[in-house]
């Protein structure tokens, strides 16, 4: 398990040139929500990544105001990269459904012959692993945070069935950072070596 991917919206002020310094490998940028949102630091951000020589990945914030099919097409109008939707509680809005996340993965594999990642949280992700077709083609990003500093790798309930490939580990906020991190963003794991991480990158993106 290695660390050194963080995610990133428009809400986050960062530098990436020094996080690249710091040994950041990748990052993984909010691009879309629903049908009409895009966010206006991805395009930038990807870039800078590019430039920097950093992996660089793509998330698509799922609504329920759309179908999953719509937002799929939406989505790929943008990204680049790592693909995965983000399915967890919409705090604006009406929230993603099962089925609705069932049809956007459909639709990003029969675009691209690639299953996106689905990142989640221990609230929601027992309702995507009864989905077949989730559970069985698309990795699992899972969000758990601990303050207990000698938890080392989440302790979803479904790791046996759908074992995670990513752990968002902190939101910036709980447990202390390395040095290489800043406060108030979220941090990831790989569950891998970073031969395996450059793999797994190219294997599932675009």
């Amino acid at each position: 398990m290695i660390d050194g991917i963080l995610d990133l919206s428009h809400h986050n002020t960062v530098d990436l040139a020094t996080l690249a310094q710091n040994g950041i490998l990748g990052v993984i940028h909010k691009c879309t929500q629903g049908t009409t949102l895009a966010d206006s630091m991805f395009e930038q951000r990807k870039d800078a990544a590019s430039s920097l020589g950093m992996l660089f990945g793509s998330y698509h914030f799922g609504t329920g105001a759309a179908s999953g099919s719509d937002q799929a097409a939406y989505f790929l109008q943008h990204a680049k990269g790592l693909l995965v939707l983000d399915f967890e509680a919409n705090t604006s809005g009406a929230s993603m459904a099962a089925v609705q996340a069932s049809a956007f993965v459909k639709a990003v594999f029969d675009a691209t012959g690639i299953y996106p990642g689905v990142y989640t949280d221990g609230s929601h992700v027992q309702a995507l692993a009864d989905m077949p077709d989730i559970a069985s083609n698309c990795w699992l990003w899972i969000a758990e945070y601990h303050t207990d500093a000698s938890v080392t790798s989440p302790r979803n309930a479904v790791a046996n069935t759908w074992p995670w490939s990513m752990w968002q580990w902190t939101d910036g906020s709980l447990r202390n950072h390395p040095d290489k991190y800043i406060n108030g963003v979220d941090a990831d794991r790989f569950n891998g070596s970073v031969d395996d991480l450059n793999a797994f990158w190219a294997k599932n993106s675009i």
